[in-house]
């Protein structure tokens, strides 16, 4: 949108702050859905809200040229990518946190958000021709299809993934705000369901357990940073 919004600007006779509205609504709906979409992925795991996440922007991506005409659609719809957009981080470290070692977390959620970034690099890159070659619609059209055939592969993935190593299928699939049921896999899952006290005498919990430690996340240096940088 950052870049076709200029040729949209000039087809639909926009002024820079019916643009800048254009612009901004992607970000009422990524604001929006920040902790209703943390607690859908703790709810249901990244394994069901990540590709529902990228199904919805990605529809809403490609209707953007059918709705260019009314501002008011437009808005909708870029409200909707945010949505979907918002639940992506929370849903792909749930799903790194459920599978992955956790001596290897660093370096996966490290090629995770370094991938996220790559993309959003050769996105920057390739609308210019995209749009210059086929016009501003095309760009929506092509990303938007795209999302929907990751979406297409990555459930295809999972259905292989049951089928190879349903441990870890299980893994990915089990809702953590539920206490696992007697016998079966989910309540086979080893170690990090343990609840840990922390030095303030609050509780650490493990990937299995309801608990949330919030008074060590707030006490905690290195949280209180990460919020700060990522706001600023």
């Amino acid at each position: 949108m950052s870049v076709a919004i200029i040729p949209m600007a000039q087809d639909f006779g926009w002024s820079p702050s019916v643009a800048g509205l254009v612009q901004s609504s992607f970000f009422w709906g990524y604001i929006l859905s920040q902790l209703p979409g943390g607690y859908l992925t703790s709810r249901f795991g990244g394994r069901r809200t990540l590709p529902a996440g990228v199904a919805m922007w990605s529809a809403a991506t490609v209707a953007v040229p059918y709705l260019a005409a009314t501002v008011p659609g437009l808005c909708l719809s870029r409200s909707l990518v945010g949505l979907g957009e918002a639940v992506a981080p929370s849903a792909a470290t749930d799903m790194v946190a459920r599978i992955v070692p956790p001596e290897e977390r660093s370096r996966a959620v490290s090629f995770v958000f370094a991938g996220l970034h790559f993309g959003s690099i050769a996105g920057l890159l390739a609308a210019p021709w995209i749009i210059s070659t086929f016009g501003w619609p095309s760009v929506f059209i092509a990303f938007g299809a795209a999302g929907l055939a990751w979406t297409t592969w990555f459930e295809w993935l999972m259905a292989s993934l049951q089928r190879d190593d349903p441990e870890t299928a299980a893994a990915l699939t089990y809702n953590r705000l539920l206490a696992p049921a007697e016998g079966t896999a989910a309540a086979a899952l080893p170690a990090e369901e343990e609840v840990h006290a922390d030095s303030h005498g609050g509780h650490a919990a493990g990937p299995l357990s309801g608990s949330i430690p919030w008074r060590a996340f707030l006490r905690s240096k290195g949280v209180r940073a990460l919020m700060y940088t990522h706001f600023w």
